[in-house]
């Protein structure tokens, strides 16, 4: 008795097609940030683009982790899957 379904609060076709929808969000996201990122805001905001990127990519992992600790999970488990979500966030991140 767990997930969207208990509640019947998100219709099931965008639970059938939620994968297609985030990807979709996803290229819309992608190709307006695309549209106005020039050479000259990479140099002037680099330092920061990529502080809070690596700083989001850290925390992902370490609520990941810390999580899963919480919920019973042995340490190596916990590790290694907070380690695949961090690595998610990040290749979502240089998307």
């Amino acid at each position: 008795m767990d997930g969207p379904p208990v509640l019947d609060l998100i219709p099931e076709f965008f639970l059938d097609q939620f994968q297609l929808i985030a990807q979709m969000a996803l290229v819309m996201v992608g190709f307006l940030l695309g549209s106005s990122f020039t050479r000259e805001a990479l140099a002037e905001n680099g330092r920061a683009i990529l502080s809070v990127s690596l700083v989001g990519a850290i925390v992902t992992g370490a609520v990941v982790f810390i999580g899963l600790l919480m919920l019973g999970l042995t340490t190596p488990v916990a590790i290694i899957l907070g380690c695949i979500a961090q690595q998610q966030t990040v290749s979502r991140l240089s998307t």
